[in-house]
Parts: structure tokens; C-alpha cells; sequence
């Protein structure tokens, strides 16, 4: 312990202090990487190791800037708030010393007035004494009380209570059953395999979107395997990629997973298809993909794109 002693020392002082904290408070996205993620999470958020991830976290302001100001003002607000609570006892006593200020009591009327309060303490504590007492013996009634209300159960009104209650704990068991089983279905990647109607569409400056690419999407197992498969097809020409790895993020009622070309018969003959081969390619069949589910009811997820100086966004609403 004496070697960590000087470090200990100088963590006690006060600004050294306030900026650890403060630091910690402006940048926790750090710290909670650093001691709760490991690899594999940092590569479902997208990055290839932590250090990638710290850098997107960079700025002065917030690094140092921040923490370092609020070291700074830390001591001066202490000293302020110190101030002023001396201040007002010394007011409290000066006001105190000037309303007894030669005031006289005569030695009879102090010991009568003496007498007088020593009485009501003491009546004071019997009744306090006496209230713990009946507190305890109500505590005891309450208690045979509800044993009574439990078996007079068979009573009308104890009957529709208990049937109210009944039904609120149902309804909350089916609340329970339908997350978890929206939950457990959603975590699985059976919840991907399907047909789908996938579309590209290009915002306009004016925020109305334009229809680029419309054509039918399926994601399903080969026979005897595991993985599952994306399939597309673009002018009778076939794209497919590989699922490697999936999760859902129950918090954010977001999907991922990650893709690997593994066949590519899309031969473009324009620059407009070549566009559209490299958006499938990045932003779908060999990329990590990160889908928000648009609508639980009819499966349809959105994502939107950033493609040279375009804002796009990608639709796959599965086929009923």
C-alpha cells in the first residue's frame, strides 16, 4: 500500500479530485467501453477495437476543457459556500446576544418556569412511552387483522378484490409472456428468413423521395446448413451473401448482422447500376448491417444511406 500512497495523496487533492470527476461524468461513453465491452461488443457497434471507437469520441471540449473548468470553479464554490455559512452563524449569534441583552429573570419565576417544563418532559415521555406502546399493539391487530381478511376470503368483497387482483397479475403475466416471446423471437435469426419487396428510394431537396430501385429480396437456409443466405435479384441477374453473425438490441428495437458476398452474376452496363451494385455491396451483402424495425406488424425495417452527395434510404418490407 505505500506504493500507491503518494498517488492516493495527490488524488485527495480537491481540483485533482473534482477533474477526475468530471472527466468521468463528460466522457463516461469511454469508461463504460473500456471496463464493460469487449471485442466482439465493439464489433457489433462497428469498430475494429477500442481505440477506433475512443476516436470517434474525441474533443477538446469535452476531454479537457470542460472537466478542467469545473476543477478550476470546484475549490472557489466551497470556499463561497463556506463563507456564507459563517457568515449567517455569526448573524444568528449577534441576533441572539441582542435579544438577551439585559434581560433579567427573577430566581423564583426561572425555577417555577424550571419546575413547569421539567413536568411536561416527563408527561411528554410517558405519553411517547405509552404511543410506541399502542403502536406495537395496533401493529400486532394489523396483523391478525389481514390473517382474518385472508380467510374470510369467501366474503363479496374480499372475493371481487382478490378477482381484480387476479386479473391485474393475468394481464401482466401475458404482458410478460408476449415480450419475452416477442424477444426470444426477434434474438433468433428465423425472424429474418422470409420474402421480402426491397426498394432504394433518393430524398430530394425538397424532402419528397424518388423510387431508384424496386425488386424482390429472400433470405433463407440451404439445405443442411445453418447460416442463412440473402438472395437478390437485379434484371434476372443474381447477387448472394452470406449471414455470419446476428443480434438484436432490444433497447433501441434494432436489428444487426453481418453479411459476406459469396456470389455476384450483376454485370453493370450504366453508371446508375454501378451505383447500385456498390450501395448493395457496402450497405447490405458485405458490410455490418444495423436495421430499425419500422413497424412490428408487417416486419418492414429502414435504413438510411449517405451515397456520394445523395441521402438514400433502403426498405424491406417482407411479403405476406
Amino acid at each position: 500500500m505505500d506504493v500507491f500512497k503518494p498517488f492516493l495523496q495527490r488524488l485527495s487533492q480537491p481540483i485533482l479530485l473534482s477533474f477526475c470527476i468530471a472527466w468521468i461524468f463528460w466522457n463516461w461513453e469511454i469508461v463504460v467501453a473500456l471496463c464493460w465491452y469487449d471485442a466482439k461488443n465493439i464489433s457489433r457497434l462497428g469498430y475494429d477495437n477500442h481505440m477506433e471507437y475512443i476516436e470517434t469520441l474525441k474533443d477538446p471540449m469535452r476531454n479537457y476543457i470542460w472537466p478542467l473548468c469545473i476543477a478550476v470553479l470546484y475549490p472557489f464554490i466551497i470556499l463561497v459556500l463556506n463563507n456564507f455559512h459563517t457568515l449567517v452563524k455569526k448573524w444568528e449569534e449577534k441576533l441572539f446576544t441582542k435579544i438577551v441583552k439585559n434581560a433579567t429573570v427573577p430566581t423564583d419565576l426561572y425555577l417555577d418556569a424550571q419546575d413547569q417544563i421539567e413536568a411536561k418532559e416527563k408527561r411528554i415521555s410517558k405519553f411517547i412511552s405509552k404511543e410506541t406502546e399502542m403502536e406495537g399493539q395496533i401493529n400486532d391487530l394489523t396483523i391478525k387483522n389481514k390473517n382474518l381478511e385472508n380467510k374470510s376470503a369467501t366474503l363479496g368483497i374480499e372475493y371481487s378484490e382478490t378477482l381484480s387482483i387476479k386479473k391485474d397479475l393475468e394481464d401482466k403475466l401475458k404482458n410478460s409472456d408476449a415480450n419475452l416471446l416477442e424477444f426470444e423471437e426477434k434474438s433468433s435469426i428465423d425472424f429474418l428468413i422470409g420474402d421480402y419487396e426491397f426498394a432504394i428510394y433518393e430524398r430530394l431537396s425538397n424532402g419528397n423521395l424518388v423510387n431508384v430501385v424496386n425488386s424482390n429480396l429472400h433470405i433463407s437456409r440451404h439445405e443442411n446448413q445453418e447460416d442463412c443466405f440473402i438472395s437478390f435479384k437485379y434484371k434476372e441477374q443474381l447477387i448472394e451473401s452470406q449471414i455470419t453473425e446476428y443480434f438484436y438490441n432490444i433497447l433501441n428495437n434494432n436489428i444487426g448482422f453481418k453479411t459476406l458476398l459469396i456470389k455476384s452474376d450483376i454485370l453493370p452496363n450504366t453508371d446508375g447500376e454501378l451505383n447500385i451494385l456498390h450501395i448493395l455491396k457496402n450497405e447490405l451483402m458485405n458490410n455490418f448491417v444495423t436495421l430499425s424495425i419500422l413497424n412490428s406488424k408487417d416486419f418492414r425495417f429502414i435504413k438510411n444511406i449517405k451515397f456520394k452527395d445523395s441521402d438514400l434510404r433502403m426498405d424491406l418490407i417482407r411479403i405476406k
